[in-house]
């Protein structure tokens, strides 16, 4: 019974046509551009693929936000259409974190809207947290948008974030909806600066094997350290230092990161001479062990280059700033909210 309800019911369902009109013009600028799709597909079958999915909507508004793939593919031909259908969410909950719009305020061509995550179930949240470039901003108009940490309760266990979104052609935003999800972010972080690395640099002799590595800023292969076991003595963890040596009569230090897409842990390595002036790298290469698309595992290397000769390096001390972190969260957060001029 329940099949020839939702037969009869999607049989009688039609598309508003100036939509159609609207998603087929856009697919074919995609299609002529082939920024989305390959040549193998044909304008008629991905029109035919919209209008199916703009009659599922049209039935099921809902549907928009409980099925993603269908949004994503709605959002990719055409952004209008696609938050048109999408329901009006304010606060959802995923994984224990709760994430909420607050309040907006809308002048001219800018949107300011403001959003708050809270930890339900534990201290996930803390004063720096990092969305970790997951958000997302989806928006039916061309814009520019960015979103900040603008403050941290620690009663409520409360994060505020601040999105702002301004039209690129100056014009002045209308009554639209807007998309703000999220998929991750990070807590917890340790910011440790001016520490001393116990390395004795007269240690530092012309590098037994090098490597040619490719740097995108010069498009050149430069030599680069091979890398070695990690120092034992490293003060700081999740960093390995992973070798130190001269190339080409140039020092190189030489860091790494394992699975840096799941903890960002960086630092910025120096030198300081006998009268504790710093002494900044000439040149810094950082590149990875495997495809940039791998996560576990993989380890990411930064090599610092410092223009100091050898006779001298004695004078000198190693130094760096570090960040770490070791609490990652996952979840699927998603708010929709209409704008009131």
């Amino acid at each position: 019974m329940f099949k020839d309800d939702y037969k009869r019911i999607m049989q009688n369902i039609s598309p508003n046509p100036s939509l159609i009109a609207e998603v087929t013009a856009k697919t074919e600028r995609i299609e002529n551009t082939r920024r989305k799709f390959s040549r193998r597909y044909r304008i008629p079958v991905v029109i035919a693929a919209v209008v199916v999915c703009v009659s599922l909507l049209a039935a099921t508004p809902a549907l928009a936000a409980q099925y993603e793939p269908t949004y994503a593919i709605m959002y990719a031909i055409s952004p209008k259409v696609a938050q048109y259908f999408k329901p009006v969410q304010l606060s959802c909950e995923s994984n224990g974190i709760e994430m909420t719009v607050l309040s907006s305020y809308v002048h001219d061509d800018t949107a300011e809207i403001y959003v708050a995550m809270r930890d339900l179930e534990g201290d996930r949240i803390d004063e720096t947290v990092d969305l970790f470039d997951s958000e997302r901003i989806n928006i039916p108009f061309d814009s520019s948008s960015n979103c900040r940490l603008e403050g941290y309760d620690e009663g409520t266990k409360t994060a505020t974030f601040k999105v702002t979104i301004k039209t690129m052609n100056g014009e002045t935003i209308s009554n639209d909806k807007i998309t703000f999800s999220v998929s991750r972010f990070l807590s917890h972080k340790h910011h440790d600066e001016n520490v001393r690395i116990p390395y004795n640099l007269k240690n530092a002799h012309d590098a037994v094997a090098t490597q040619e590595i490719y740097e995108y800023d010069s498009g050149n292969y430069v030599k680069m350290l091979v890398p070695g076991e990690p120092y034992e003595n490293f003060p700081v963890e999740g960093i390995d230092l992973t070798g130190v040596a001269y190339i080409d009569g140039k020092l190189h230090v030489q860091t790494a990161v394992t699975d840096n897409l799941k903890n960002d842990n960086h630092c910025y390595i120096y030198l300081r001479d006998e009268n504790d002036n710093v002494v900044y790298s000439i040149d810094s290469v950082s590149y990875n062990d495997s495809d940039s698309a791998v996560v576990d595992g993989r380890i990411d290397y930064s090599e610092n280059v410092f223009d100091i000769p050898k006779s001298e390096i004695e004078n000198y001390t190693l130094w760096g700033d570090f960040v770490t972190c070791d609490t990652l969260t996952e979840g699927n957060w998603s708010v929709t909210y209409q704008i009131e001029t």
